[in-house]
């Protein structure tokens, strides 16, 4: 048999001992923790503007008297309160109008709103105004806790595409409850685009050379020496460009749906491949025979899994962004038909995939405890990839993960997560050695013939057993 112990320090990761292992790991979260850091301190995303309606003297009163208020009676059917943002442009990104009624009355109501909406815009003071939207008529239902009651989104403009806005609105079926009304005018702020423009942009960069790095090393070892590890990680950086988007600027500089859709789109389709990167890799441990790697027993079950998945995703996320494009008082994707059917069929997809990936994971741990040259890759892979699942799970939980983030320090966490998660991943796959030595020795596969003879010997163990 070959001399699996020489062929196994072909990756760098084979040569990592317990203190450099944790030495590389340690880096990676002082590296991490930089970055939210960084990211605390950065700049807040969204700029507020709060308009009262009756515009009091005292901002307390819940009854309009014209003697001292400066507004309009919000709750009067024939009242129409006329809102106006301006200094915008393209680095604001989007704009939405937000309403927080109050109520007159100190119980408990529920009630519905009719509003009728008219939005404008221009780029110059004396333009005219351009009609976006005219009398747009839509109800909204709320419930309040004594004086205050739960905010809505009246409007959303995805992007900037004028310097000045002007929002008409009329509310009918308040009258018997409806006090004031705070309209919130919030917009993404000019120095957070830079701060992320920035942050994109490096990123980028780095992703590029160290997919140069990553290349440049491997050319010297024919294609047939690569590990699985090393194959996928090509694929996994190239798709991480797409996670890092070049084309972002786009949307700074242009007035125009797509690079809107084009950057959620490259955000999904980049985590369902490392989905899919991490359910391949763990499942490569218990391949026994080069025939398991055929596409349709070892590829396809996982395709139509995770391709399902981000089939169902994309296409709720298109409708949802087709349809705030084309109506600019739409609320959310709940409103999509058969929307509660997809997220079900989602949330059983997932299951499946956890179940799946645990099932793999566990396997490899007792794979790693029989065979050393696995036990390393399964062990390293495995630490790394908790982390990112956990820090995953975390932000799904407190709704900072999606692509839409409320704070700066979310958006660079999860830039600088996934990022350092693939850099150290291509860092520890790359090839070790003289590149002239492995290519009559080549490198550690998962198919080589010592690693299933090992697995021969571990199944036949836990027969017997």
């Amino acid at each position: 048999a070959m001399d699996v112990e020489r062929r196994a320090s072909m990756m760098l990761l084979q040569n990592l001992s317990i203190k450099k292992f944790a030495g590389v790991f340690l880096g990676f979260t002082i590296i991490f923790i930089a970055c939210v850091i960084g990211g605390v301190f950065g700049p807040t995303i969204y700029e507020r503007i709060d308009v009262s309606a009756f515009q009091c003297q005292n901002h307390g009163m819940m009854v309009f008297n014209s003697s001292v208020c400066g507004g309009v009676n919000i709750a009067d059917p024939k009242a129409v309160w006329i809102g106006e943002v301006i200094r915008l442009d393209k680095f604001n990104q989007d704009l939405r109008l937000v309403a927080a009624p109050h109520s007159k009355l100190t119980t408990e109501y529920e009630g519905t709103l009719n509003l009728t909406i008219t939005i404008s815009g221009k780029n110059a003071g004396n333009e005219q105004w351009t009609d976006i939207l005219v009398n747009d008529t839509h109800s909204r239902t709320i419930s309040c806790q004594g004086f205050e009651c739960e905010a809505f989104t009246v409007t959303y403009q995805p992007y900037i595409a004028y310097g000045m806005y002007q929002f008409k609105i009329s509310i009918d079926g308040g009258q018997s409850f409806l006090g004031d009304v705070i309209f919130s005018f919030l917009y993404v702020n000019n120095a957070y685009t830079k701060f992320e423009l920035w942050f994109r942009f490096s990123f980028l960069i780095l992703n590029v050379i160290v997919l140069s790095v990553f290349v440049f090393k491997l050319r010297h070892h024919t294609h047939r020496t690569w590990t699985f590890e090393q194959k996928w990680m090509l694929v996994l950086l190239l798709g991480l460009i797409a996670y890092n988007n070049p084309f972002y600027a786009l949307e700074l500089i242009t007035s125009n749906w797509f690079p809107i859709f084009l950057n959620r789109f490259l955000y999904g389709t980049f985590l369902v491949l490392l989905m899919f990167f991490w359910l391949v890799l763990f499942d490569a441990f218990r391949i026994n025979s080069e025939k398991q790697y055929a596409f349709y027993r070892f590829y396809l079950p996982k395709l139509i899994l995770l391709g399902s998945f981000w089939i169902i995703a994309v296409t709720v996320f298109i409708w949802d962004h087709f349809q705030r494009l084309s109506d600019p008082v739409y609320r959310s994707s709940e409103e999509m038909p058969g929307y509660l059917a997809l997220q079900i069929i989602e949330a059983i997809l997932m299951i499946v995939y956890i179940t799946w990936l645990i099932g793999v994971l566990i396997y490899g741990c007792f794979a790693s405890r029989k065979i050393p040259m696995v036990g390393v890759r399964v062990r390293f892979l495995g630490v790394f990839t908790i982390l990112v699942i956990f820090v995953v799970i975390v932000g799904i939980s407190v709704g900072a993960f999606g692509g839409q983030f409320n704070t700066a320090a979310e958006f660079l966490s999860y830039q600088a997560l996934f990022n350092l998660y693939c850099f150290l991943l291509a860092i520890m796959y790359l090839p070790a050695g003289d590149p002239n030595a492995s290519n009559s020795i080549g490198m550690v596969r998962l198919d080589s013939p010592d690693i299933v003879d090992a697995r021969f010997e571990l199944t036949h163990s836990d027969t017997d057993l």
